[in-house]
């Protein structure tokens, strides 16, 4: 006789085993920038405390050289739990002298970190 016509399509069958790895893709191109890292160092005159979220490494207060040598005459936060000998003493090479008030007391200053952020340097 002749053929019949095709019959309806089956169900489908059991799903088969998983296959191997397949080999390792090529590289993808570069990432977007990340955030900026780092931090910088400051030192906050005349006062003992740093802006909110930022690191306070010291609380100390202004000194300023008195070395013939040192034409400059640089001021400089100097950590007050380093200086429990009278000034002259401790510092007889750097001859560094204590910054008052007009109330003859010391002028605090602080070394601030800042995380995450740019500052400007003022010289």
């Amino acid at each position: 006789g002749t053929p019949g016509t095709p019959g309806l399509p089956g169900t489908n069958g059991i799903d088969g085993k998983p296959g191997k790895k397949g080999d390792t893709g090529s590289p993808g191109g570069p990432g977007s920038p990340g955030p900026q890292g780092g931090s910088e160092l400051y030192i906050k005159w005349g006062s003992k405390d740093c802006l909110n979220g930022e690191v306070n490494l010291f609380i100390g207060h202004i000194v300023v050289s008195n070395n013939l040598k040192d034409v400059d005459g640089d001021y400089i936060c100097l950590p007050n739990e380093h200086n429990q000998y009278p000034t002259r003493i401790q510092n007889a090479k750097l001859d560094l002298e204590d910054v008052n008030d007009a109330n003859r007391k010391n002028i605090p200053c602080a070394a601030c970190v800042v995380r995450d952020r740019s500052i400007v340097h003022t010289f």
